[in-house]
């Protein structure tokens, strides 16, 4: 999930683990499952006493987002009472927009809507550690289009986690500091997070807050900057992307690039892969299927469920600057979205293309959770770079997709964010 951005050109802390396993384990993050894996969330605490919410896990926003009691939309899902909590304040107070595209269950999909809230402060606990002061986005109704679970089946609301310096509200008086950033200021953490990101329903993934669980991958890491500039003008974990392939083999629109930069949104919070512009979604099909055709105007492609179901693509994206580069190859099984609810017999395919450029300046990929699952990732926010590692044997069993059928896309909260002080 992401906030539009525009692009424009410690004293030493014990890691926290935070296990990731299946929903009825209260005191984890678990993944969503349907066919595929789609988002993955776990339990975090607001006020005091705590009120629990199971909040997803998103690097590609940067801020607390969760709804407040009262709200009409949001069926059995967990709503905070500000009334209950003895350290809540109005402070600041500011009103917020958030405007978001419809996905998920939600029809038709990238139709504009928004919700509005105000920025207020309380207590935020996580694994355990406490913000104080936290500021965070306490939400009203969602829109209905958005259907009965506004951010995904058991999802409350969104832990954003961007890299440092960043927050969707410091448009309004950069005073804003992010939960994960707030626990670091105050020394609680060490600047990095590390994710290992369970496949099924049935397994056990791992958020490591200040630190590196080892035992998740083999080998050593490989460290890959994020760009520097971009992530500063963007407010997002950016990466320069300069090589993509299929099955192996670039593509025409690789071969015909023009001198534009190409990064990449590295985006847990996604549940499929972006492509910059039409054109590169198509070149990327051609050498795929001749069956996969774009299913509407809005950037999503399918093909029949029985051809889909075979194809088993290599995907790979090349991230990294000069010689500190690493391919991200993505899960074949990954591939298959599920039956889109508009097309009978048509499924969703995991590349979508951008119907208006992100960026006039740059050629932005989003690269989500169909790619990151792969592997151990590493979040270094102190020097901006990502780590990579491959995941133990144990950890990448081909999973056999089950019998349900997925609602294609993850729903996308605040891909666009305005600001008002009202």
């Amino acid at each position: 999930m992401k906030y539009n951005a525009l692009l424009v050109a410690a004293a030493a802390a014990e890691p926290l683990t935070i296990k990731l396993e299946s929903r009825s384990h209260s005191l984890n993050l678990s993944n969503w499952w349907n066919v595929t894996d789609f988002q993955w969330y776990g339990k975090v605490s607001v006020g005091t006493p705590p009120q629990e919410f199971n909040l997803l896990i998103d690097t590609g926003s940067t801020d607390l987002v969760i709804p407040k009691k009262g709200c009409s939309t949001c069926d059995d899902h967990a709503s905070f009472d500000p009334q209950k909590s003895e350290t809540y304040s109005d402070k600041p107070g500011y009103k917020f927009v958030a405007s978001y595209d419809t996905s998920g269950d939600a029809q038709p999909y990238a139709k504009p809507l928004s919700t509005e809230g105000k920025i207020i402060t309380d207590t935020v606990t996580i694994g355990g550690l406490s913000a104080e002061n936290q500021t965070f986005f306490l939400g009203g109704d969602f829109p209905k289009e958005l259907g009965k679970d506004p951010m995904g089946p058991n999802i409350d609301g969104i832990f954003g986690i961007g890299p440092p310096g960043s927050s969707v509200f410091s448009a309004l008086n950069k005073t804003f500091t992010p939960t994960f950033w707030n626990l670091v200021k105050s020394e609680q953490l060490d600047p990095v997070f590390s994710l290992f990101l369970n496949t099924g329903n049935d397994s056990i993934g791992e958020m490591t807050l200040g630190g590196v669980d080892s035992s998740k991958y083999e080998g050593e890491l490989t460290k890959v900057p994020f760009n520097e500039t971009v992530v500063a003008l963007g407010g997002s974990w950016y990466i320069d992307n300069p090589a993509y392939y299929v099955n192996k083999a670039i593509t025409p629109s690789l071969e015909n690039a023009t001198s534009l930069q190409s990064v990449a949104h590295l985006d847990t919070g996604t549940a499929y892969i972006m492509a910059p512009d039409h054109q590169t979604a198509k070149d990327m099909y051609a050498a795929i299927s001749p069956e996969i055709i774009l299913l509407d105007k809005l950037g999503v492609w399918g093909g029949p469920c029985d051809v889909v179901k075979k194809l088993e693509p290599e995907l790979t994206f090349t991230v990294g600057s000069g010689n500190r580069l690493v391919n991200l190859t993505m899960p074949k099984d990954a591939f298959n979205l599920g039956e889109h609810p508009s097309h009978p017999g048509q499924c969703q395919t995991v590349i979508l293309h951008a119907p208006k450029p992100i960026s006039d300046l740059a050629a932005v990929w989003i690269l989500g959770s169909p790619v990151l699952k792969g592997y151990y990732t590493v979040w270094d926010g102190k020097n901006l770079e990502l780590g990579v590692g491959q995941l133990k044997e144990e950890h990448r069993e081909p999973v056999t997709p089950g019998t349900s059928i997925a609602t294609t896309l993850a729903p996308c909260w605040a891909l666009i964010a305005v600001f008002a002080l009202i």
